[in-house]
């Protein structure tokens, strides 16, 4: 990179890229050091039956009860709800993209396989 006179401001001649941050940059590829922790993450959660089934979003509160955001809704019948509403009734047979901590998603997919109270009550019976 030159100025309006010529003079050579910035030598791009290493190219490449570069991340860092406050004028120190580091050439890729660099190592990231490994913390030994568990980030995010993304799977899905099927609703055969149980606590999830039949209720919006809102009602299931998934996200105020497990912190775990449900960033999609597939249908049964194949279709899909990207970026789902409050308002999205889950279904029985809907498979669902969720993100978040392992132990939330744990959590949430454990509970997404118990029987919800009111099929406990009718003895297991749909």
């Amino acid at each position: 990179v030159t100025d309006d006179t010529g003079a050579v401001l910035c030598n791009l001649a290493a190219g490449g890229l570069y991340f860092g941050g406050s004028g120190v940059g580091v050439p890729l590829p660099a190592e990231i050091p490994d913390m030994g922790q568990s980030i995010l993450n993304i799977t899905t959660c099927d609703t055969p039956t149980g606590a999830l089934t039949d209720r919006t979003l809102r009602d299931a509160r998934v996200r105020e009860r497990f912190g775990v955001s449900v960033v999609a809704v597939t249908r049964a019948e194949g279709t899909s709800v990207l970026h789902p509403s409050a308002g999205t009734v889950l279904r029985r047979g809907d498979r669902l993209g969720i993100f978040g901590l392992p132990e939330q998603l744990d959590a949430l997919l454990a509970h997404a396989a118990s029987p919800d109270r009111a099929q406990r009550r009718r003895g297991g019976r749909r």
